[in-house]
Protein backbone atom coordinates (compact mmCIF):
# COMPACT_ATOMS: atom_id res chain seq x y z
CA UNK A 1 0.00 0.00 0.00
CA UNK A 2 0.96 3.67 -1.01
CA UNK A 3 -0.07 5.15 2.66
CA UNK A 4 1.97 5.26 5.27
CA UNK A 5 1.07 3.04 8.41
CA UNK A 6 0.89 3.33 12.03
CA UNK A 7 3.77 0.49 12.97
CA UNK A 8 1.10 -1.38 14.90
CA UNK A 9 -0.94 -1.74 12.09
CA UNK A 10 1.55 -2.46 9.27
CA UNK A 11 2.71 -5.13 11.90
CA UNK A 12 -0.89 -6.76 12.58
CA UNK A 13 -1.79 -6.18 8.53
CA UNK A 14 1.89 -8.28 8.06
CA UNK A 15 0.10 -11.24 9.41
CA UNK A 16 -3.12 -11.47 7.69
CA UNK A 17 -3.33 -13.98 5.12
CA UNK A 18 -6.20 -12.87 3.03
CA UNK A 19 -6.02 -8.90 2.45
CA UNK A 20 -8.54 -9.36 -0.78
CA UNK A 21 -10.89 -6.91 -0.61
CA UNK A 22 -9.63 -5.21 2.50
CA UNK A 23 -7.47 -2.41 1.83
CA UNK A 24 -10.33 -0.05 2.08
CA UNK A 25 -10.80 -1.72 5.91
CA UNK A 26 -7.16 -1.32 6.91
CA UNK A 27 -6.75 2.45 6.16
CA UNK A 28 -9.81 3.26 7.98
CA UNK A 29 -8.63 1.49 11.19
CA UNK A 30 -7.12 4.90 12.87
CA UNK A 31 -10.49 6.78 12.37
CA UNK A 32 -11.91 4.25 14.47
CA UNK A 33 -9.54 3.96 16.97
CA UNK A 34 -9.26 6.22 20.45
CA UNK A 35 -6.12 8.33 21.42
CA UNK A 36 -3.53 5.92 22.51
CA UNK A 37 -5.11 2.89 21.36
CA UNK A 38 -2.56 -0.01 19.94
CA UNK A 39 -3.70 -2.17 17.56
CA UNK A 40 -2.08 -5.99 18.73
CA UNK A 41 -3.65 -8.22 15.59
CA UNK A 42 -6.14 -8.54 13.26
CA UNK A 43 -8.11 -11.05 10.61
CA UNK A 44 -10.23 -10.63 8.09
CA UNK A 45 -13.55 -12.05 7.77
CA UNK A 46 -17.03 -12.37 7.31
CA UNK A 47 -19.68 -10.46 9.96
CA UNK A 48 -23.60 -10.80 8.69
CA UNK A 49 -22.07 -11.36 5.20
CA UNK A 50 -20.01 -8.20 5.11
CA UNK A 51 -16.54 -8.31 4.31
CA UNK A 52 -13.95 -7.13 6.85
CA UNK A 53 -11.40 -7.07 9.61
CA UNK A 54 -11.47 -7.77 13.07
CA UNK A 55 -8.69 -6.04 14.86
CA UNK A 56 -7.97 -6.66 18.57
CA UNK A 57 -6.34 -3.63 20.24
CA UNK A 58 -5.21 -3.08 23.86
CA UNK A 59 -8.21 -2.13 25.09
CA UNK A 60 -11.42 -3.77 22.38
CA UNK A 61 -12.16 -5.73 19.62
CA UNK A 62 -13.15 -4.14 16.37
CA UNK A 63 -14.75 -5.48 12.97
CA UNK A 64 -14.42 -2.78 10.10
CA UNK A 65 -16.50 -3.45 7.01
CA UNK A 66 -16.06 -0.15 4.85
CA UNK A 67 -17.92 -1.35 1.24
CA UNK A 68 -17.80 1.37 -1.67
CA UNK A 69 -21.33 2.76 -0.33
CA UNK A 70 -22.30 1.05 2.63
CA UNK A 71 -19.58 0.61 6.30
CA UNK A 72 -20.28 -1.25 9.25
CA UNK A 73 -18.68 -1.01 12.59
CA UNK A 74 -18.69 -2.68 15.47
CA UNK A 75 -16.87 -2.80 18.46
CA UNK A 76 -16.32 -5.09 22.20
CA UNK A 77 -14.82 -3.21 24.86
CA UNK A 78 -13.06 -6.21 26.65
CA UNK A 79 -15.01 -5.41 29.97
CA UNK A 80 -18.44 -6.22 28.42
CA UNK A 81 -17.11 -9.76 26.53
CA UNK A 82 -18.30 -12.68 28.42
CA UNK A 83 -16.95 -15.41 25.97
CA UNK A 84 -15.04 -16.02 23.10
CA UNK A 85 -14.47 -18.99 20.98
CA UNK A 86 -12.27 -20.31 17.69
CA UNK A 87 -13.28 -23.21 16.05
CA UNK A 88 -11.20 -24.36 12.47
CA UNK A 89 -12.33 -26.18 9.45
CA UNK A 90 -10.61 -27.83 6.92
CA UNK A 91 -9.85 -24.26 4.66
CA UNK A 92 -11.72 -21.64 7.17
CA UNK A 93 -12.32 -20.88 10.65
CA UNK A 94 -14.48 -19.25 12.99
CA UNK A 95 -14.44 -16.53 15.81
CA UNK A 96 -17.33 -16.07 18.04
CA UNK A 97 -17.52 -13.50 20.71
CA UNK A 98 -20.30 -13.22 23.00
CA UNK A 99 -21.32 -10.02 25.17
CA UNK A 100 -24.39 -10.33 27.94
CA UNK A 101 -26.85 -10.32 25.46
CA UNK A 102 -25.30 -10.70 21.56
CA UNK A 103 -23.12 -13.10 20.09
CA UNK A 104 -21.37 -12.00 17.15
CA UNK A 105 -20.15 -14.96 14.43
CA UNK A 106 -16.90 -13.64 12.22
CA UNK A 107 -16.95 -16.50 9.59
CA UNK A 108 -14.45 -17.16 6.85
CA UNK A 109 -11.32 -16.39 8.97
CA UNK A 110 -8.22 -18.31 7.63
CA UNK A 111 -7.67 -21.25 9.55
CA UNK A 112 -4.21 -20.18 10.83
CA UNK A 113 -5.15 -17.18 12.24
CA UNK A 114 -8.51 -18.08 14.08
CA UNK A 115 -7.25 -19.40 17.06
CA UNK A 116 -4.28 -16.92 17.38
CA UNK A 117 -6.64 -13.82 17.07
CA UNK A 118 -8.92 -15.12 19.67
CA UNK A 119 -6.12 -16.03 22.24
CA UNK A 120 -5.09 -12.29 22.11
CA UNK A 121 -8.64 -11.12 22.43
CA UNK A 122 -9.55 -13.78 25.48
CA UNK A 123 -6.04 -12.71 27.10
CA UNK A 124 -7.13 -8.90 26.80
CA UNK A 125 -10.68 -10.10 28.23
CA UNK A 126 -8.70 -12.12 31.40
CA UNK A 127 -6.41 -8.98 31.56
CA UNK A 128 -9.12 -6.69 32.27
CA UNK A 129 -11.18 -8.27 34.46
CA UNK A 130 -8.03 -8.96 36.33
CA UNK A 131 -7.20 -5.37 36.65
CA UNK A 132 -11.04 -4.75 37.22
CA UNK A 133 -11.56 -6.76 40.40
CA UNK A 134 -8.05 -6.90 41.60
CA UNK A 135 -7.73 -5.86 45.40
CA UNK A 136 -7.72 -2.18 45.93
CA UNK A 137 -4.09 -2.01 48.02
CA UNK A 138 -4.51 -0.84 51.90
CA UNK A 139 -4.67 2.68 52.72
CA UNK A 140 -1.85 3.49 55.22
CA UNK A 141 -2.95 6.05 58.18
CA UNK A 142 -0.24 7.36 59.06
CA UNK A 143 -1.67 9.77 62.11
CA UNK A 144 -2.38 6.55 63.84
CA UNK A 145 0.13 3.33 63.97
CA UNK A 146 -2.12 -0.01 63.53
CA UNK A 147 -1.13 -2.70 65.62
CA UNK A 148 0.18 -6.40 64.04
CA UNK A 149 -3.24 -7.98 65.22
CA UNK A 150 -5.74 -5.18 64.46
CA UNK A 151 -3.69 -5.62 60.86
CA UNK A 152 -4.27 -9.52 60.97
CA UNK A 153 -7.96 -8.63 61.65
CA UNK A 154 -8.65 -6.43 58.99
CA UNK A 155 -6.74 -8.81 56.50
CA UNK A 156 -8.82 -11.67 57.57
CA UNK A 157 -11.84 -9.39 57.08
CA UNK A 158 -11.12 -9.08 53.23
CA UNK A 159 -10.13 -12.54 52.90
CA UNK A 160 -13.71 -13.58 54.14
CA UNK A 161 -15.49 -10.80 52.24
CA UNK A 162 -14.03 -12.32 49.39
CA UNK A 163 -11.32 -9.12 48.24
CA UNK A 164 -8.62 -11.15 49.00
CA UNK A 165 -8.08 -14.79 48.18
CA UNK A 166 -6.11 -17.64 50.15
CA UNK A 167 -3.61 -17.41 48.85
CA UNK A 168 -3.32 -13.19 48.86
CA UNK A 169 -4.07 -13.77 52.52
CA UNK A 170 -1.39 -15.74 52.82
CA UNK A 171 0.99 -13.51 51.61
CA UNK A 172 0.67 -10.67 53.45
CA UNK A 173 -0.01 -12.27 56.63
CA UNK A 174 3.81 -12.90 55.87
CA UNK A 175 4.55 -9.72 55.23
CA UNK A 176 3.11 -8.28 58.40
CA UNK A 177 4.41 -10.99 60.55
CA UNK A 178 8.19 -10.99 58.97
CA UNK A 179 8.61 -7.24 59.74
Amino acid sequence: MKDEMRPDIAAAWANVTNKSGKKRDVRKIPEYLNGGETVLTMTGGLVSGKNGLLVATDRRALFIAEGLVNHSFEDFPYDRITTVTSQRGMMFGKIIISTAGVSRVVDQVHKSEAEAVAAVIRERVEATTRERYAPAAPIPNPGRPIGIAAELRELAQLRDQGVLTEAEFETEKARILGR
